[in-house]
Parts: structure tokens; C-alpha cells; sequence
């Protein structure tokens, strides 16, 4: 069963903070028609430092243990702590536990990546902090475009890393075995947005939107 919290909102700039609505979408396997639940409406709502960027800074909101904890303004100085139980359809409790943590790059990079600023198609290679020079991670490798990369976010279980090249491909990086690849393309000039790598029974799998539309790529076993 796949659970996703999402939020859809706008910027309110009287009182600096995203004011929107929070909903829990649900998709069980076997095949059932998937569900949409509404946590809570017209919110306040404090997810991370940078809400449109999935890797920027620290986040405010996150999923442990089963539940779902995020951060509710309710005055220009004022905001609480709240908890939903992830899959109960029940009223988001206040709390006092509260959720902090860096970005999966923060916590979890095992290098760094380096594309070649003089060769447009050169070498992917990777630097470590504490070794002194590179390690070859894929050879040249041309995509249909030049490099465009944004968006890069480390798996938390694996020495993986995704990006985004442009606005309609997902890349998959590996520290492992050296490999390269693309591993997802948007159909018809759609607009591929925030992949964010998750675990699914022990497979590894990416969550995306495209356009409009979450979508998954898992990998095949």
C-alpha cells in the first residue's frame, strides 16, 4: 500500500507562510481504486525552509513511526505542532513532539558529483571530502539535450543518486557500480516534478509528478 502526503497551496504574504490544504493520497495493491483523503483545509502550513525545492534546507514536516507531523500557523508569531496517524481518516491531533531534519543531501550524500563545465557530454565523476581526487562514475554519455541538472536528491538507503536533466527526464547515478542512467521520460513535453526516491517492500522506487499526475518508477527485480 502506498501512502503519499501532498499539499497544494499559495504563498500568503500578509502573513509569510503557505496557506493551502493537506491531503493523503492512498493506492492499494491488488488493483482497488485509489483514495484521496483531505487531512485539513485552509492551513497554515510550515513544511520546510523552502517549500517548492525538495532539497533545500531543513524540513518541518515528515512521516515517523507511522504518523504524520507537520507544523500549523495560526498567527503571525504562533505555530503548533500537529500529528496525523497515517492511514486512519481521523481529525490531525496537536502535539509536542515536533519533526526537524536536513534534506536527504544533508544527511545522506556519500559524494559529490561533478559534470565537466568545458565538455557538455564529458565523464560523470565523483569527489569524496576526505580523498583526494576522482573517481570515474560513468563515461561519456549523451542525452538527446545538454546537461541541465536540478533538483538532485540522495536515496537514504542506497549510494544512489537522482536528478532531473531539463523539465522531462529522471537520472539515476550510482557510487556503486558505475552506472549512469535514464530511467524516466515524460510524454508529450509534460513537466516532470519533485522525484523523491522511496522503498517499496525492498525494491527502489521514485515518486514523481508529471504534469498534474503522481507516478512511480519502480525498479524490475
Amino acid at each position: 500500500m502506498l501512502h503519499v502526503v501532498a499539499f497544494e497551496g499559495h504563498y500568503d504574504v500578509p502573513n509569510s507562510i503557505y496557506r493551502g490544504s493537506l491531503y493523503e493520497y492512498i493506492d492499494r495493491h491488488p488493483i482497488v481504486q485509489p483514495i484521496t483523503y483531505t487531512i485539513a483545509k485552509d492551513i497554515g502550513f510550515q513544511g520546510a525552509f523552502n517549500l517548492g525545492n525538495n532539497e533545500e534546507g531543513e524540513r518541518y514536516a515528515g512521516i515517523m513511526g507511522g504518523t504524520f507531523y507537520y507544523r500549523e500557523k495560526i498567527a503571525r508569531n504562533q505555530l503548533r505542532g500537529m500529528a496525523y496517524k497515517v492511514g486512519s481518516g481521523t481529525q490531525p491531533q496537536e502535539t509536542s513532539l515536533l519533526l526537524q531534519q536536513w534534506s536527504n543531501t544533508f544527511e545522506n550524500a556519500k559524494s559529490g558529483l561533478l559534470f565537466q563545465g568545458d565538455e557538455v557530454f564529458g565523464e560523470l565523476k565523483a569527489y569524496y571530502p576526505n580523498t583526494p581526487g576522482y573517481e570515474t562514475i560513468a563515461p561519456v554519455d549523451r542525452p538527446e539535450v545538454g546537461w541541465n541538472i536540478f533538483s538532485p536528491i540522495w536515496s537514504k538507503s542506497r549510494p544512489i543518486l537522482y536528478f532531473k536533466n531539463g523539465d522531462e527526464t529522471i537520472w539515476r547515478a550510482s557510487v556503486v557500480d558505475k552506472t549512469l542512467i535514464k530511467i524516466v521520460s515524460a510524454s508529450d513535453r509534460f513537466v516532470i516534478k519533485n522525484p523523491t526516491p522511496v522503498d517499496l517492500n525492498g525494491r527502489e522506487a521514485v515518486v514523481y509528478l508529471e504534469d498534474y499526475i503522481l507516478k512511480i518508477a519502480i525498479a524490475p527485480e
